[in-house]
């Protein structure tokens, strides 16, 4: 038996048609005659009872399988179609996501150039990222990209967050690895849903799009001002806490990697589940950890100030006693200076008036 492959190059193996036939006919494959199979990838076109291949060769279709021939051939050529319209639904997800990751990851920063211009910069990343893992996608499948993702647009983002925050570097790249833990979860909290349900790219997209608003809303409402404060105020080591969100990330690339089919399908959800609860419960903890040593250090803070009153309105205190003090001295010697006087002018001596005017101005 021999497999004709592409550039007319062939592998002769020992065996009969039959002995590979079922397993080809589920791989893309076709029977048109007794003595050989054809792939359906290469043909080109069908005209009555010939393939033509996009080698440009003719194959001829026998009468015995013309029907269940032509069958399989417009079947796959229709299912073809339909991974076509399958990529323009996840080229349309894909953009959506894209476009709400960076609202999202745009307003957990704090940028050193204008707004507008920042978001043109997060335009022009995202035009390139959509064209090119569009790209992979077209080619290679959704899979392949899934795996690839975290490199084919994380990086990207990664850098262009790098060149125009005025954050600090360890505390963006804890933001930007803790940004990509959320993004994590809600892809896989939504990917499940479509799985179960309709398995639909629009009905993912839909989803997505929901998810993704609605963490928007949620942090820009009640989390950023949170979030900013602790991160300006807690003095921590914020390049030890990002190895924290870059471990969950490459342990969820890898069950995703090793994981490309479970039970029919996308995930590995189970293991997921377990790895999301622990990322929510390590987040959750670290939260009220770093919630507590701010308010701890708010409560140092006013403490310390008030003593700063304190000390200040002592001082205040202390002077006020001593300017109270300088009058009352100053009131006693102008008395006594004043009965000296006055006893020299009542005995008539106003030279001796005049020499203790003049010692006491001199004084």
């Amino acid at each position: 038996m021999i497999f004709t492959l592409s550039e007319n190059r062939e592998i002769e193996v020992v065996g009969k048609l039959t002995d590979y036939e079922e397993f080809l006919l589920h791989h893309g494959f076709c029977r048109c005659h007794k003595s050989y199979l054809v792939n359906m990838e290469y043909i080109d076109s069908i005209d009555n009872d010939v393939f033509y291949l996009t080698s440009g060769k003719t194959m001829k279709i026998s009468r015995t399988y013309l029907q269940s021939a032509k069958k399989a051939y417009f079947d796959y050529v229709f299912a073809a179609e339909g991974r076509d319209m399958s990529h323009s639904g996840n080229i349309v997800s894909l953009f959506v996501t894209l476009f709400i990751c960076t609202l999202d990851g745009y307003s957990m920063m704090n940028y050193r150039v204008p707004a507008k211009r920042a978001y043109g910069y997060f335009a022009a990343v995202t035009a390139v990222c959509l064209a090119f893992n569009s790209y992979i996608m077209i080619h290679y499948g959704s899979t392949v990209l899934r795996s690839v993702i975290l490199f084919t647009i994380g990086l990207p983002y990664f850098v262009l967050i790098l060149l125009i925050t005025k954050d600090k570097i360890s505390q963006t790249v804890f933001n930007f690895w803790l940004w990509i833990n959320i993004y994590d979860i809600i892809a896989n909290f939504s990917a499940f849903i479509n799985d179960y349900t309709l398995k639909d790219a629009y009905f993912l997209t839909a989803l997505r799009f929901v998810l993704f608003g609605g963490y928007f809303i949620l942090y820009n409402k009640h989390l950023k001002a949170k979030h900013r404060m602790l991160m300006d105020r807690l003095k921590v080591n914020w390049w030890i806490f990002s190895f924290i969100p870059m471990s969950f990330t490459g342990l969820i690339c890898l069950v995703n990697y090793y994981f490309l089919d479970f039970h029919g399908v996308t995930r590995n959800y189970p293991v997921l589940l377990m790895i999301c609860i622990l990322m929510l419960l390590v987040y959750i903890l670290i939260y009220y950890t770093f919630q507590t040593a701010g308010d701890a250090m708010e409560r140092e803070r006013i403490a310390g100030n008030m003593k700063e009153q304190i000390l200040l309105q002592k001082k205040q205190y202390e002077f006020y006693l001593q300017k109270r003090e300088a009058e009352r001295i100053f009131r006693h010697d102008a008395r006594h200076r004043d009965s000296i006087l006055i006893s020299y002018l009542e005995n008539g001596d106003v030279e001796g008036a005049k020499e203790f005017l003049k010692k006491n101005w001199r004084k």
